[in-house]
């Protein structure tokens, strides 16, 4: 039997067409994923160059695991920027040697959304945690008190996968969100099932074997019924 689905798959699948739609396909998606990185990314295509090699050039000194020393190192050079910005009265030259990127705003900007926003998310996760953690305790004696079973054990296991969740170190992760969160490559392969598909309905019409149906039991039962 399983010999005789992998026949049946192999040919109705691995058809000359159906390689030709994968490829296509596969290079959408391509085009599709560098747009979305484009679009989305820190250092896409409308950020300046300059950013993605200061980031760099700073990622080994805040990277890894996060400690009061490289907090206080990123927060020495941070807050200055922060306070020089803060009256948008800052000079907005692009050429200060003083700054990483030859302008200060550029530089506050960068240091806040590549490393003090998301270092802060890191490190205060431990936090956010424990909330779900009370939530989910909360919920289960909720949902015990009125006999929901279910939603009980839902919430126990809510607060088992979240109970003493933290996250110790820093690194680059931007955009895996949106990866994950990508669908796209779902659709192509929904609509190249739906042809292949298609092309085996065609093939066993066309050679009478959808006649076979009318010999299974279902199709009997049928026209019992209908008679």
């Amino acid at each position: 039997m399983v010999k005789l689905i992998k026949y049946e798959l192999k040919k109705n699948f691995l058809k000359r067409s159906i390689i030709i739609a994968l490829l296509i396909f596969s290079v959408i998606n391509i085009v599709k994923i560098i747009s979305v990185h484009n679009d989305n990314s820190l250092f896409g295509s409308d950020m300046p160059a300059s950013w993605k090699s200061v980031y760099w050039q700073q990622y080994d000194n805040f990277s890894g695991q996060m400690t009061q020393e490289k907090i206080k190192n990123l927060m020495t050079v941070y807050r200055p920027l922060e306070q020089q910005t803060a009256d948008l009265t800052a000079s907005t030259a692009m050429d200060n040697p003083n700054t990483y990127t030859g302008n200060v705003y550029s530089d506050y900007y960068l240091l806040k959304w590549c490393y003090v926003q998301p270092m802060e998310y890191a490190y205060m996760y431990r936090n956010t945690a424990d909330e779900i953690v009370q939530t989910a305790e909360e919920n289960m004696q909720f949902y015990s008190d009125y006999g929901n079973e279910y939603l009980r054990k839902e919430n126990a296991t809510i607060a088992k996968l979240f109970s003493e969740r933290t996250v110790p170190d820093f690194a680059y992760t931007e955009m895996y969100q949106y990866y994950l969160e990508y669908d796209f490559s779902a659709l192509l392969v929904i609509l190249l099932c739906l042809y292949g598909l298609v092309g085996v309905f065609v093939s066993e019409k066309e050679s009478d074997m959808d006649t076979l149906l009318l010999t299974t039991d279902r199709a009997a039962k049928r026209r019992c019924l209908q008679k």
